[in-house]
C-alpha cells in the first residue's frame, strides 16, 4: 500500500520537473432510477476525476491514466453503501521505438478497445470490466502486459502477453445495477485454472487492403485465460458464488469496409476450451451495416442508420448452456438512428433497441451529448430494460430497470 502511494505521487509530481503533455477531466453525473428493484436506491450522485500525463524524448515515451471516482451514497451508514468510491491506476507504461518507428516494444499496465460494432464489441476480449458501475462496456481494468509491434507498409503484427489474471469487484446491494439476489454475496477473488499468473499470450495482425472499398481487417490467436467466465457457489456456503476462469485456444476477427455510404462491419470468435469439463467450445458472430444519410433535416445534419445481428453458439451438449453463463448477446437485434449535428459543439443523438429473438427481452436507449464553451461536455442518456419473464437470463437476475443519467464534465 505504501508503494502504491509512492508511485502516485510520483505521476502527479512529475509534471512539475518534466516537459510532459498533462490533461483530464473532472465530472460529476447523476443517475435516477425511475423503474428498479426492491431495496435500490433511487439514485445516485457520484464525482469522478481522470488524470494523464505523457512524457516522450527522442524514441521513449511513458505514459499514465488515473481514474478514480466517489459515491456519495458511501458516506452513508454501512447497508447503505454502495462500494463505488475508488481509485485506480487504468494505465502505466513505457515504451520505445526502434528502426525509425518501424517496431515498438511497450511494457506496463494498458487499455485497449478490439471491435467495429455499436451495440457490442464480442473481439473486445482483452481487458475485464470494472463491476462497481453500469453495464457499459467502456469501463475496462487496465492489465499488466507486453507488447512488441511490427510496422508494415498497411499494417502491423503484434505479440503480447498479458501476466496477470486479476479479480473484479462489484459494487453493494443497494445500487441499482447489482445484479445478484439480495441474500447471495460475491465473493470477489477469482478461482483459475492454473496459476494466477499464467501468461495469456495474443498474436494479432490488423491491416488495410487497397481496394476501391478498402477492408479494415484484424485477426487475432489467443492461448491462455477466457474473458467468458462462470460462476459457482463457494464450497460449504451456498449463499457466496465465485467466478471462474479457463484456459482456451482463441480466434478472433473483427472488419470494417465502406461501400459508398455504406459501412459494412464483422466481428467473429472461436473458442476451443481446455481442460475445464463443464465449459462448451464456442463460437460467436456478429453482423452490422450502417448506412449514412446527408444532409438530413439541416445542411450539415447526417443520419445513420444502424442493423446489427449477434449470435452465440455452444458447441457440445451437457455443459453450461448461455444462459446459465449469462451471455446477453446470443440472439439478439440492434436496430438504432444516430443523428450527427455537425455543429460547432459535435452534438450527436443516438437512439437504440436491443431485441432478443430467443428469449423475448429488449433494452432501449437515447443518448445526447454536445460540448459546451469552456471545455465543458454534456451527456444524457435513458434507458429502459424489460427482461425476459420466463428464462433466468442476465437481465432477469437485474430486473425491469428505467433510469436517467446526467453527466457534465470539464476538460483540461
Amino acid at each position: 500500500m505504501r508503494l502504491k502511494r509512492w508511485v502516485i505521487l510520483f505521476i502527479f509530481a512529475t509534471p512539475i520537473y518534466a516537459a510532459w503533455e498533462f490533461s483530464g477531466s473532472t465530472a460529476i453525473e447523476n443517475e435516477s432510477f425511475v423503474t428498479k428493484a426492491d431495496g435500490k436506491h433511487d439514485q445516485s450522485l457520484t464525482l469522478i476525476q481522470k488524470v494523464e500525463g505523457a512524457y516522450k524524448k527522442n524514441n521513449f515515451k511513458l505514459f499514465y491514466k488515473i481514474y478514480a471516482q466517489g459515491d456519495l451514497d458511501d458516506t452513508q451508514s454501512h447497508s447503505e453503501k454502495v462500494k463505488r468510491s475508488f481509485a485506480r491506476v487504468d494505465e502505466l507504461y513505457t515504451a520505445w521505438e526502434f528502426g525509425q518507428g518501424s517496431s515498438t516494444l511497450l511494457i506496463g499496465k494498458k487499455l485497449r478497445h478490439w471491435g467495429a460494432l455499436e451495440a457490442k464489441n464480442i473481439t473486445d476480449v482483452f481487458n475485464p470490466l470494472d463491476l462497481r458501475n453500469s453495464t457499459h462496456e467502456s469501463d475496462k481494468l487496465g492489465v499488466w502486459n507486453t507488447q512488441y509491434s511490427y510496422f508494415t507498409e498497411n499494417g502491423e503484427l503484434s505479440v503480447m502477453v498479458k501476466h496477470y489474471e486479476q479479480d473484479q469487484k462489484i459494487s453493494a446491494t443497494p445500487y441499482g445495477y447489482y445484479f445478484l439476489p439480495t441474500d447471495i454475496a460475491f465473493e470477489e477473488r477469482l478461482i483459475v485454472q492454473d496459476k494466477r499468473n499464467y501468461p495469456t499470450s495474443y498474436l494479432s495482425y490488423t491491416a488495410s487492403t487497397q481496394w476501391d472499398n478498402a477492408l479494415d481487417y484484424a485477426l487475432i490467436l489467443q492461448h491462455g485465460y477466457d474473458s467468458q467466465k462462470f460462476f459457482t457457489f463457494k464450497s460449504f456456503n451456498p449463499n457466496v458464488i465465485q467466478a471462474n476462469s479457463y484456459l482456451v485456444n482463441k480466434f478472433l476477427s473483427y472488419n470494417t469496409m465502406v461501400a459508398g455510404a455504406t459501412l459494412i462491419k464483422a466481428e467473429f470468435v472461436y473458442a476451443d476450451v481446455l481442460k475445464e469439463p463443464t465449459v462448451s467450445d464456442y463460437w460467436q458472430a456478429a453482423l452490422g451495416f450502417e448506412h449514412e444519410i446527408e444532409p438530413f433535416m439541416t445542411q450539415d445534419g447526417k443520419l445513420g442508420l444502424i442493423a446489427e445481428y449477434y449470435h452465440y453458439e455452444t458447441l457440445e451438449a451437457g455443459k453450461r448452456t448461455d444462459l446459465q453463463l449469462y451471455e446477453v448477446f446470443q440472439n439478439d437485434l440492434f436496430l438504432g438512428l444516430r443523428f450527427s449535428f455537425n455543429d460547432a459543439d459535435d452534438s450527436s443523438l443516438l437512439l437504440g433497441a436491443i431485441m432478443d429473438t430467443e428469449y423475448d427481452e429488449a433494452a432501449y436507449s437515447a443518448e445526447y451529448e454536445t460540448r459546451m464553451q469552456g471545455g465543458m461536455k454534456f451527456q444524457m442518456k435513458y434507458q429502459y430494460i424489460e427482461p425476459s419473464e420466463a428464462y433466468n437470463t442476465a437481465y432477469a437476475s437485474l430486473g425491469r430497470l428505467q433510469s436517467l443519467r446526467f453527466h457534465l464534465s470539464y476538460h483540461f
